[in-house]
């Protein structure tokens, strides 16, 4: 379960770093894309019956493993259009190379449940 707070923030770390701004996006959604299977066991067997770890401080139940799920999957909705999108924007001057780094940083700190 711990992992699932990882992730994200190494996600970001290596995005803010890149210089490419396409490869920034295909890490976002990579990045994403491993944090949905690291939370996938997570969220199954939250609706088996609650789970925690860390003598209680990472508690997940049906309902938070829900809204993990759809966190999850809108984080990886927005990171795949993203990438398109971000492209285009940058191609006619609206948005910098740094401006997306920042912006698939964020992106994928959002997708953390440590920012929920």
């Amino acid at each position: 379960m711990v992992w699932i707070l990882i992730i994200p923030v190494i996600t970001a770390l290596i995005c803010s770093l890149l210089k490419s701004a396409r490869i920034t996006g295909y890490v976002s959604l990579a990045g994403t894309a491993a944090l949905a299977a690291a939370a996938l066991p997570v969220i199954v067997s939250s609706f088996a019956g609650p789970a925690e770890m860390l003598r209680g401080v990472l508690y997940v139940d049906a309902l938070s493993g829900y809204i993990m799920a759809l966190v999850i999957f809108l984080s990886f909705a927005s990171a795949v259009y993203s990438i398109g999108y971000l492209e285009h924007e940058r191609k006619v001057g609206l948005i910098s190379a740094k401006g997306i780094r920042r912006y698939y940083a964020l992106l994928t700190c959002s997708s953390s449940p440590c920012f929920w």
